[in-house]
Order: C-alpha cells, then structure tokens, then sequence
C-alpha cells in the first residue's frame, strides 16, 4: 500500500520513513518490527500494555523551529501512544498522545527548548486485552521553520490592543504601564483582544506571550472576527514568555482569546498580559498584514459525488453546509464541495467540526431541527451550540446512522443558537484507517421555526 507519510513542502521540513527514509528501530522485547513495502513496518505489541518501540532519527531536530509533528499510520487493530524523546533519553512528557486512532499530528510542539533525537510508538494499557495488536507504521514527518530566514519583531503591547468581550464572568483591569490583568472566576472563564491590524499568518513564524502573575494554566486562541482559527492549550504557569507557532499557512487573524485551561481548571486563577510579539519572516514588514478581503481566502470547491439533500421545508430556515463558516476544526481535513455541502474527514475520537450560523437561531421559536448528511462510513454525533460557548453544546445527540441521512430531533430550549458541531465520538471510530474510514458529507441544517 502507498505510504501515508505526508510529504514535505519546504526544505526545512524532515520527513524519515524506515529503513532507505533514515528511521532506525532500537531494539525491543515486547514490540516485533516487521518491514513491508514502501518504507514501512508493521509492528505488533506482546504484553499487557505500555509496550513501546523507539525509532531513532537520523538527525536531531530542534523543536525551537518546528511548526508540527505528524506520526503516520496506515492501517490498526488498536488506538497507539505517539512519543517524543530528547538527546538525553527523557520522555517529552508535556506533548505525548494517547490512545490515538490513525495519523496524528502534535500542533503543540513549537517553540520549546528540547531537541528530538528519537521517537516511539505505544500501547496503551486499556487497549492491551484485544486479540490482535498490530500497526502499520509509516513514518514521521516535522513540519520546519527555516533557522537560517530573516526576521522581524511586530510587538503590540496591551495598550494597543481593544478588549472585545469576556466570558465565563472573567474580570479584566488595566495597568498603569497598559497591561491587562484577567482574573477567571470559573471554568472556560476568557477575554478576546482586538489587534490593530490582520495578521498575515503566512508571514508569521511564531507568536510569543510575555505574561506574568499566572496562577493556573491557560488556552490561547488565534481567532479572526471572533472564529476559531488555530489554538494552543494547556500553557504552563512560571513561565514569562509563552511561545506559540501555529499552524495556519494562509489567511489572517485579527483577535486574541486567553481562556483559563478546561480540565486543568485551578478556580480563581489569573494572568497578567504584558504584551504580544508576532516572529515574522523577512527583514522589513511589507508583506506582515492583510486587508479584510485577502484575510478570508476561499479554497476552489470539490466535485460533489451527489445533490444536497437538504431538506426544503415551509417556514424554516435551511442553511447550506457551505454558507457556514468554519469555528473550530478538531478533523484532519474538510472541503466545499460543488453542491455547497462539506466533506469531513474525521482525525479519530472526538474529532469535531465547529460552524458558525450566518445568523443567530432563537430556540424559544424553533420547534425542531434537522441535520442532513448525504454520505457517512461511520455513526455521527450532532451538536448546537450557543455564541460564548463551543464548550458546553445546548443539544447533543450521538452514533446516529441511519439510511437516508435526514436526522430530525424535536428540541427544548430557551437559548439562542449560533453553531453547529460534527463530531466523530470515541465509541464510533472506524477500526480499519483508510482515507474514507471515519468520513462524512454535511449537507445542511434546517431550523423548523413556529410561525403561530
């Protein structure tokens, strides 16, 4: 079969394949290592779980350049733990993922101190019961910044920039010297700044925080009038510079969110926002920001392999899938299709598509809702979400399959709703990883309103 390994697009990024791609396997008892064609190996785990196998890499890699780290594989019998570890031998601990289906990317690599020397592929203990245990492995590939390009310095400090909004009841006060101090009362508790201009992400190589005061761990979102772009979670107190590379290669981004850490809660946590450095490439800042137009840009549609089949109904609102716009992508891949639905190819357990509505749906006159899906290889989980919260949705509904796509739910609720979510739940993930094991077409969402 073809190897899955993404391919490089510049000439600072590494892609290593076993054996002729440069990937050694160290040696292990528990974990045999078969080669197969095209550069990869199949691997199989013995044992009741936390087998794992190292593969050395042929170079060091320095994570202070990399944008992500992409572990390939083709085809599974179980979930796997993907791992980094330094020229010392120690576990990256902070960055490991756990019990993952199919490739898997870290986006939380960049701008930290460690270099790489080798990799790992586990077994986690939950899963160390089935019968078979056995991978393909492909190989890995480390998304690069260039050490040697120029660069510039873009600083707005918080004077420059306009609180826009806080949520969660977070409270925020400025300081004499223009920082922002933010205090979170309660979980998801956040404050969105307004930067003066559009940031050209395809001309940014990172963007670093410099913070003090922190008393808990926080979220960074990169948002553009006020969607989701690109995220950073889970950033560590005692530390005065937060660094971030994102993974956004086009378009723009013209706010900032810092929310307090979800699961990592610590209540009544706060930090100070002194102020916010975007790394760019080049000498000069001619091609540093966007005008509102090019900040957006619209990728070329796909052919669709059928009609939408969202429903048309009397006194409703029927949304096409591609007049929504994209909040919050948790999938390895989505694209318009020709017949204004969007195809979703979905990264593995709870991997979710967030959408923003073109306008905003008041429950209290909304009798039902109706999700329309017109191709699906595995059980789908819908979701409404109100503006403020893509954390806590107002309607779920899970592992929904059936023969004609139309899924109609009768819903109670007194909120007014601003987003739909697509979501791949944990029990529904395809065992067999191929490109169209955990895929679907979203064709629309229609809103029966009571006209009475």
């Amino acid at each position: 079969t073809v190897n899955v390994t993404p391919e490089t697009t510049s000439d600072s990024d590494r892609r290593h394949t076993v054996k002729d791609g440069g990937l050694v396997a160290q040696t292990s008892d528990d974990v045999t290592c078969t080669p197969r064609d095209t550069e990869k190996v199949e691997l199989s785990f013995i044992g009741t779980g936390y087998q794992e196998i190292k593969f050395t890499l042929p170079e060091v890699i320095d994570l202070a350049y990399a944008r992500s780290v992409t572990f390939a594989v083709s085809d599974q019998t179980i979930p796997l733990c993907f791992k980094l570890y330094d020229t010392d031998g120690n576990e990256i601990s902070s960055v490991t993922a756990y019990k993952q289906t199919g490739s898997y990317t870290m986006t939380n690599v960049g701008g930290r101190t460690e270099k790489v020397a080798s990799i790992a592929v586990m077994l986690h203990a939950d899963n160390a019961n089935e019968a078979t245990k056995t991978c393909l492995f492909d190989g890995v590939l480390f998304k690069m910044n260039d050490p040697d390009e120029k660069t510039h310095e873009v600083t707005f400090s918080g004077s420059d920039l306009e609180v826009l909004k806080s949520e969660g009841n977070a409270v925020y006060t400025a300081g004499a010297n223009g920082e922002y101090t933010l205090a979170f009362p309660a979980l998801n508790a956040g404050v969105s700044f307004k930067i003066p201009k559009i940031i050209n992400m395809a001309n940014c190589v990172n963007i670093q925080f410099t913070v003090s005061g922190q008393t808990g761990k926080v979220n960074y979102y990169l948002q553009m009038d006020g969607l989701d772009k690109d995220h950073k979670f889970n950033l560590e107190p005692d530390q005065p510079v937060h660094t971030m590379v994102s993974q956004l290669t086009e378009g723009g981004i013209n706010e900032i969110k810092i929310q307090c850490a979800g699961q990592e809660y610590v209540p009544n946590s706060g930090i100070t926002l002194e102020k916010i450095i975007f790394t760019m490439k080049g000498e000069d800042g001619a091609n540093d920001f966007l005008s509102e137009e090019d900040a957006n840009p619209e990728p070329d549609r796909v052919p669709a392999n059928k009609e939408n089949i969202t429903p048309v109904k009397d006194e409703s609102k029927r949304v096409l899938a591609a007049d929504l716009k994209v909040a919050d992508v948790n999938v390895t891949k989505y694209e318009k299709t020709t017949a204004d639905q969007i195809q979703i190819t979905f990264s593995g357990a709870w991997s979710e598509l967030k959408l923003a509505l073109p306008e905003a749906v008041n429950m209290l006159q909304c009798k039902g809702v109706t999700f329309a899906v017109s191709e699906q290889t595995v059980p789908l989980s819908f979701k409404l979400y109100k503006e403020g919260d893509l954390t806590n949705p107002v309607f779920d509904k899970y592992h929904e399959q059936n023969e004609d796509g139309i899924y109609t739910y009768d819903v109670s609720s007194a909120e007014t709703i601003t987003h739909v979510g697509i979501m791949l739940h944990s029990d529904d993930v395809a065992k067999v990883r191929d490109t169209a094991a955990n895929y679907c077409v979203f064709d629309g969402v229609v809103f029966d309103m009571d006209t009475t």
